[in-house]
């Protein structure tokens, strides 16, 4: 514990973090009004994956974009500049709900816009990090950050469940308007520690220059084996179970198992709370491992318990199985955050950040293209099923690939201790 005490007594990233915990809260109270929102409109799983598709895929879009920009300004400005953009979108839905204009493509619209500009954060966060603090401390502010991420997926869905019950899905979305603005107030007081590195480029807001510099991210990433293999794998693993999950999961609840947004809140609020227990004993010790096993056995261990969730006949079986997935799931993204923030060239960091989360957000969003449709066929707690079964056999697949068996030869980078 005092490894995390000495890391917030750091100014700047006590501020950091606390702005991630307020955007991750808001995030969660839209992303769960929107889901209710749909459901309460025509029940329709198809409709639910189209409008998770617009809130899922632009960030693809904006990331080339998003990568250019954080390259060459401070992170810091380029970040209230999206949070304010994203507090106009938001607040614009309940609006028009209100006004009675609001429908699926004028909905679809609004999170479209927003979703797209969430790619600066997602890469400027990482990026941010090793300015904040000290290398040494690296993980344990990595830790930290997932820790933040899994206390906001805790209390917030539980508190968006009762609030939906409350006051409705689309006022709902007032409220993380109103933390765009607090985060860009937050941001604001941010002074990074060290100089932000800026490449000898011109400063030009031209798109062909824009696709011409991200090149460069794109064949660093296709020279890196281990990288390269570790983004596929994310890929498929998104494709595979997150896409059905994303669908599957509300409709599981809310229509076979027959219960309501309270439930959904609370399964979330069990998941975040097994992967927040992981995440403290990872940044609490000191630990060497491989980055592409471990990955591997996750994807594997986490697909077979989620048979299980999607076998469930009451919320208690579900609960039980969500939780111990959590707690396999919690030390992905702190290796993945630390191998990138350790082994990219600062001044390529924002577009191969950019790059890598666009490849997981691609693979969710055709998950959730596929899985919408056939969740309205087979019914979504089958679709968890053959969805978590696909994940377990890509697993296998996977560990024998030569990359991942070669882990002294390629993954030599990749540890982390």
């Amino acid at each position: 514990m005092k490894k995390y005490f000495s890391v917030l007594k750091e100014k700047n990233f006590a501020l950091f973090w606390l702005g991630l915990l307020i955007s991750n809260f808001g995030d969660i109270f839209t992303y769960l009004s929107l889901t209710w929102l749909i459901l309460e409109i025509n029940g329709s799983a198809f409709s639910l994956g189209l409008t998770l598709l617009a809130y899922e895929l632009p960030p693809v879009f904006m990331a080339p974009i998003a990568g250019y920009y954080l390259d060459q300004y401070r992170v810091e400005k380029v970040i209230i500049v999206e949070s304010l953009l994203r507090a106009l979108f938001i607040s614009a839905i309940p609006i028009t709900y209100k006004l009675n204009i609001l429908n699926l493509w004028i909905l679809m619209l609004l999170i479209a816009l927003s979703s797209g500009l969430s790619a600066i954060s997602r890469a400027g966060n990482n990026i941010m990090i090793p300015h904040l603090i000290s290398s040494e401390n690296l993980v344990t502010a990595n830790s930290l950050k997932s820790i933040q991420y899994r206390i906001a997926r805790l209390i917030a869905p539980a508190v968006a469940g009762i609030l939906i019950d409350i006051i409705g899905s689309a006022n709902l979305m007032f409220v993380d308007s109103a933390t765009f603005l607090l985060i860009a107030f937050i941001f604001y007081l941010i002074m990074v520690n060290s100089k932000r590195f800026v490449p000898d480029i011109e400063k030009k807001d031209n798109i062909m220059n824009i696709w011409k510099n991200n090149r460069e991210g794109l064949a660093y990433i296709y020279k890196n084996k281990a990288l390269l293999i570790i983004i596929f794998i994310f890929f498929i693993w998104n494709f595979t179970l997150w896409g059905t999950l994303a669908v599957g999961f509300p409709v599981f609840i809310k229509q076979e198992l027959l219960l309501g947004a309270k439930n959904l809140g609370l399964i979330m609020s069990l998941s975040s709370g097994a992967l927040l227990i992981g995440s403290f004993i990872i940044g609490a010790v000191e630990w060497k491992v491989n980055l592409g096993k471990v990955l591997v056995g996750i994807i594997m261990i986490h697909g077979l318990l989620y048979i299980g969730v999607g076998l469930s006949s009451n919320i208690l079986q579900m609960a039980v199985f969500v939780v111990l997935a959590g707690l396999i799931l919690s030390p992905v993204d702190i290796l993945y955050s630390t191998f990138l923030q350790t082994s990219v060239p600062e001044k390529l960091q924002g577009r191969v950040f950019s790059i890598c989360g666009s490849a997981s957000v691609v693979g969710e969003s055709s998950g959730l293209v596929v899985a919408g449709f056939l969740v309205g066929l087979f019914g979504a707690g089958k679709m968890i099923v053959i969805s978590a079964l696909c994940a377990v056999l890509c697993g296998f697949v996977f560990i024998w690939h030569p990359t991942i068996r070669m882990e002294n030869k390629v993954y030599k980078d990749v540890t982390v201790q």
